[in-house]
């Protein structure tokens, strides 16, 4: 499911894995924090495009710099009343359509930014830890 908050009622527990991920991979999840999100951390961030991020700084919004949409764990429901200032702020509907990096500059202002506490952590030590099928 491409789109767990569609789905989930409010306490509900969301795993949220962007397709590239997720095949042919198996996955072992930690609990899932209370408050805030644990989001999958990678060592080269995928906050693109340029103008965007940009953007992002000038207007004094805060973004984890690690992070990648790849593996996110949060309860239902998100904070959609900041996430849509959020997306206003930064364009609405002119953020580009082209870049499949846009999600990332918004997950990672979601993390630090709205009133939720936020946990990220390294690959393989964590929500992440992955192992090749077959």
């Amino acid at each position: 499911m491409t789109d767990p908050p569609l789905f989930a009622r409010d306490g509900e527990e969301m795993v949220i894995l962007d397709p590239d991920v997720y095949f042919p991979n198996k996955f072992r999840f930690e609990p899932t924090p209370t408050s805030g999100l644990l989001l999958m951390r990678q060592a080269v961030n995928c906050l693109f495009p340029h103008e965007l991020v940009r953007r992002a700084f000038d207007l004094g919004i805060a973004m984890a710099d690690v992070t990648d949409i790849g593996v996110c764990q949060a309860y239902c429901p998100l904070d959609y009343e900041w996430l849509d200032d959020l997306i206003d702020r930064l364009g609405g509907a002119m953020l580009p359509r082209w870049s499949p990096h846009v999600e990332s500059v918004i997950w990672a202002a979601l993390a630090l930014g709205s009133a939720a506490a936020t946990s990220i952590r390294r690959p393989g030590s964590a929500s992440t830890t992955r192992s090749r099928s077959g």
